[in-house]
């Protein structure tokens, strides 16, 4: 599908949650409006930007980038890799995942009011944290 011109295009952010049933529909998404002219940036992990990168076909929009976070792995107590939901079968990696998800709040806050531009916002409500980015 060809992308379709815009007079001015949104710049559009992706923050999907850590976990495939989330990542991999919202990233569809983000290469819907990539293809349709919109600047997209989708901002998660090195380990999920591998497993999203997987299905990416070499025609995908030249208008689709990532910004990838580091995950907190030490902090949470996890071993480096271990960056997904999808990553794990038990309630203590998931909740450690989970803590970790929500310590990207800052440096996503930090690259998003560095990214300036025409914002658009689409966050895959993953935690309430991402409303105050929202917000500002």
């Amino acid at each position: 599908m060809e992308g379709v011109e815009v007079e001015q295009p949104l710049k559009l952010h992706f923050i999907p949650y850590l976990a495939s049933g989330h990542m991999i529909p919202l990233f569809d998404i983000a290469i819907m409006f990539a293809s349709r002219g919109q600047h997209v940036t989708v901002i998660t992990t090195p380990s999920n930007v591998q497993s999203l990168t997987k299905s990416l076909s070499s025609a995908a929009p030249s208008l689709l980038r990532f910004h990838t976070i580091e995950f907190p792995s030490q902090q949470v107590g996890l071993p480096d890799g271990i960056e997904s939901m999808s990553s794990t079968t038990d309630s203590t990696t998931s909740w450690k995942i989970h803590h970790g998800a929500m310590l990207l709040h800052g440096p996503i806050e930090d690259f998003m009011e560095n990214d300036v531009g025409n914002i658009g916002l689409n966050i895959n409500r993953f935690h309430n944290t991402c409303s105050t980015i929202v917000n500002q």
